[in-house]
């Protein structure tokens, strides 16, 4: 039966583990262009807190290469833990736990690096003297209409790498 071998790969999931991977990928781009959009925008707007909101930037840039890193491993070596038949939200929210972590460390050095960075990068956040005033400056920004426009397209395009998942179905 056509199809049956990726079916029991994958899980049984009835997505393509193409389809899945095309979707992550997309997902993730989406996510990027919104942080990096995101952290124009703010400090464009407030240039005072420019440090902090490109060391956050940064954060969420390492937060997301860090989790496609993990679910790429996830896709090749436990591909039924990854929900490809409910939407793109549940793609991209799979488990992961403190020894698939250890494995990927052990077998991934950019794994390794990415995640030294993400802590480092933590550091440097948690704790810093202007996030009052960086959560205050987003508040009040978040109404604002350009930073809508950047909101809105980040929707169309998780919106759109959604559809790709919902188009990796198999026949």
């Amino acid at each position: 039966m056509p199809g049956s071998a990726s079916r029991k790969v994958l899980g049984g999931s009835g997505i393509s583990g193409d389809g899945a991977e095309k979707a992550w990928t997309e997902c993730a781009q989406a996510q990027r262009q919104f942080q990096q959009e995101l952290a124009d925008f703010l400090a464009s707007r407030r240039p005072v807190l420019r440090d902090l909101i490109l060391v956050s930037r940064d954060l969420q840039l390492g937060l997301i290469e860090r989790r496609s890193l993990e679910f790429r491993y996830l896709l090749a070596m436990h591909p039924e833990r990854i929900v490809r038949n409910q939407g793109i939200s549940k793609l991209a929210n799979f488990a992961w736990s403190d020894e698939d972590a250890k494995v990927l460390r052990r077998s991934n050095p950019d794994y390794e690096a990415v995640a030294k960075s993400v802590e480092l990068l933590q550091e440097r956040t948690d704790g810093h003297r202007q996030w009052p005033a960086l959560r205050v400056a987003h508040q009040a920004l978040a109404r604002n209409a350009d930073y809508q426009k950047i909101y809105g397209r980040f929707q169309q395009r998780v919106e759109a790498a959604g559809k790709l998942l919902d188009g990796g179905r198999l026949r």
